[in-house]
């Protein structure tokens, strides 16, 4: 389509950056990570968790 509209020459690279990181995907996240730890939103339960 961008050919047609001559944005693109045939003779041009394209590159597509794609800057998504699969959060989307809720599940799929969970399969790699494992479940959430909830904890308060305070910088000191953070300090508090032991992360692997």
């Amino acid at each position: 389509m961008l050919q047609k509209e001559n944005k693109i020459k045939e003779n041009e690279t394209v590159v597509c950056l794609i800057t998504g990181n699969g959060l989307k995907d809720v599940e799929s996240a969970m399969k790699v990570a494992g479940a959430p730890v909830l904890i308060e939103p305070k910088i000191e339960e953070v300090k508090k968790l032991k992360l692997k």
